[in-house]
């Protein structure tokens, strides 16, 4: 890993330590080893705003959502004409539920930079949040189009069309993601948000049992996302909640 090989290099990069507590967060589910490497990130630099913003990001995900937002406010004054740091803003006001708030931080990160993709599926999970679908639908269909069909983008899209209650268009996009991953990565995580709209509660937790034992893409988000809250009672999804280590 190359954060491991800087920190040999040098155990006193900000960067590294930020890049180390993402991974063992995001595919080791080290929660405790990814809490203390963004504190000694930031202790060794306080303005480095992508350890703040990533620091509250992961927070939110997992608890502590007024330090998260702390976090990430902070960040976003420390670089404020980072579209990504001001995304990550977005991200945590969603994850805390203030889906106003997060649709206008989103929309104010996407202004600064038109044409990062991932700023675009921000607005548009934020329109879903607060069911505008026809709005989502659309932020949906720029980023493809900005991605060229990535099955990320191709995925997201057919979750608007779920969420909409547009299941014929939501199962013709299911139908090309599954010849995708003949030949691409598709995350089983987000065709569980997927399976979760349309209800197909079997399916969803199929799919995040994969995600578990693949270390799928997202799948640290899983404890705070709305859009996983019917499958939240079920003894299946907590025992996944269990075994991924997530804190109390």
């Amino acid at each position: 890993m190359l954060a491991l090989k800087a920190l040999e290099f040098d155990p006193n990069l900000p960067e590294a330590h930020t890049s180390f507590a993402w991974s063992t967060a995001y595919y080791d589910y080290d929660f405790p080893k990814c809490e203390r490497e963004f504190r000694l990130a930031i202790e060794l630099n306080p303005n480095y705003a992508t350890a703040r913003g990533w620091h509250g990001l992961t927070l939110s995900m997992i608890g502590g959502y007024e330090e998260a937002l702390a976090e990430a406010k902070q960040a976003v004054r420390l670089d404020p004409a980072s579209s990504i740091i001001n995304g990550m803003l977005g991200a945590v006001y969603w994850f805390g539920g203030e889906y106003d708030a997060s649709l206008d931080q989103h929309k104010k990160a996407s202004d600064l930079d038109p044409a990062a993709f991932q700023l675009h599926w921000g607005v548009g999970i934020s329109y879903l949040a607060n069911r505008m679908y026809d709005a989502a639908i659309a932020e949906m269909e720029t980023a493809l189009q900005l991605t060229g069909r990535t099955p990320m983008s191709v995925a997201l899209l057919a979750l608007s069309y779920a969420e909409a209650e547009r299941g014929q268009e939501a199962e013709q996009l299911l139908t090309e993601l599954a010849e995708l991953s003949t030949a691409r990565y598709v995350s089983p995580y987000v065709i569980s948000l997927i399976f979760a709209a349309m209800k197909q509660t079997d399916k969803a937790l199929a799919q995040l049992e994969a995600g578990y034992r693949e270390r799928a893409a997202w799948m640290v988000w899983m404890k705070r996302d709305p859009r996983l809250e019917t499958l939240r009672s079920d003894p299946r999804f907590q025992d996944l909640l269990r075994r991924m280590n997530f804190p109390a």
